[in-house]
């Protein structure tokens, strides 16, 4: 029997966010930093290295979200006339994309910081460096689940007016890209069609005739892997959630994998693309992830090659029975070991080949044929 019908609940709830103290705050009342003393605690150094003695990348993605979902509670916790404290679920809605030093030594101790960089009407978005990240979240309602407002943000300098600024014309623009309608859309999707077909007609030839089409390309369906994970407690948020950080450092993990046993070489993870949770992950779900390289570049000016992997997450509840796409996640991987490898064999006679690979249907094509391959800039904050 429910205590309140839901338009009481709605009424309840809009009194309450009234009453609470929604007063403006600093960034500086909740920015907070964390410093890992890899150089004098091996205990830090075993907890965060990979096979090869560098930085685990997908264990900082975990601490990277995080400690900005602190930094994002802090900043949304208010209190009522009354003096009781109120503070909001919160959702990691999307991640920008980030940039990551490449096979990060741990000689040397690392901090990480953040702080709120801007605020909406019910979300706010938190910057963190070390590797330099934005994560976008939203507030949300214990009781109903719905959007509740944040405190806005007091800026104490021209450099946080500017930041600001820019954030918001960032979300501006997102917003006008959704509801533009279809004729953008369509012109892109009409322009990413022209270019699958040309790869498309590249792959035919190495699907169809194998043993004649050559040896400098591989079919992306030939670079797959998979992983399966049955989602527990431990990795939930406080909306009893999977929390984003645990989803993209799995599918980081895979992506990487891939990227290593497809090039037999050890890969350093270059960038993250821009991440939006739109479906969210419970608790007892399996997710499956499937990794699959959707393209590489060569370069003749001494630049490390490099390959885009592809991960898509889907959720599969079997007592419903239902499957669902979750989440798609995109990266980008460098290999130093093959500087001057190039894709048709060619350098020197000891240099690694660096394959292409090549779609054996139209919906990897369309796939391949949105992905840029973006070089790491230097990013202002």
């Amino acid at each position: 029997m429910r205590l309140w019908k839901p338009e009481q609940l709605a009424e309840f709830e809009a009194d309450a966010a009234t009453e609470r103290q929604l007063h403006p705050k600093p960034a500086s009342a909740s920015a907070k930093s964390v410093t890992y003393k890899f150089s004098t605690s091996s205990f830090l150094r075993n907890s965060y290295r990979n096979p090869w003695g560098f930085i685990r990348s997908s264990r900082m993605l975990e601490d990277l979200d995080a400690l900005a979902a602190m930094i994002a509670v802090d900043h949304c916790t208010t209190t009522s006339a009354g003096g009781e404290l109120f503070w909001p679920v919160m959702v990691t809605a999307s991640v920008d994309r980030i940039t990551i030093a490449e096979n990060a030594a741990l000689d040397r101790d690392m901090t990480l910081r953040g702080s709120v960089k801007w605020t909406g009407g019910s979300s706010l978005q938190i910057a963190m460096r070390c590797d330099f990240a934005r994560f976008t979240f939203v507030t949300r309602s214990r009781g109903s689940g719905r959007s509740t407002p944040v405190p806005q943000l007091v800026l104490e300098s021209p450099v946080q007016e500017q930041e600001f600024r820019r954030v918001q014309h960032v979300m501006d623009r997102r917003r006008l890209q959704r509801t533009a309608g279809a004729g953008g859309a369509a012109a892109e999707a009409g322009e990413a069609f022209v270019r699958a077909q040309a790869l498309l007609a590249e792959g035919e030839l190495l699907r169809a005739m194998p043993c004649r089409a050559g040896s400098d390309a591989v079919l992306i369906r030939d670079t797959a892997l998979s992983s399966v994970i049955l989602c527990m407690p431990q990795e939930r948020n406080t909306a009893d959630r999977i929390f984003g950080g645990f989803l993209m450092s799995r599918a980081l993990e895979l992506a990487f994998t891939a990227a290593y046993n497809a090039f037999g070489t050890v890969p350093a993870t270059s960038l993250v693309d821009e991440v939006e949770f739109g479906r969210p992950v419970d608790v007892g779900d399996i997710l499956k992830l499937n990794a699959c390289i959707l393209s590489t570049r060569c370069y003749d000016d001494g630049r490390a090659p490099r390959a885009s992997v592809e991960v898509l997450a889907h959720v599969l509840r079997p007592t419903e029975p239902s499957t669902r796409l979750s989440n798609r996640f995109d990266f980008t991987f460098s290999f130093p070991a093959l500087v001057g490898a190039r894709a048709d064999g060619g350098g020197s006679e000891e240099a690694p080949r660096v394959k292409r690979v090549l779609p054996s249907d139209m919906n990897e094509a369309l796939r391949v044929a949105q992905v840029s391959f973006i070089s790491p800039l230097t990013v202002m904050s």
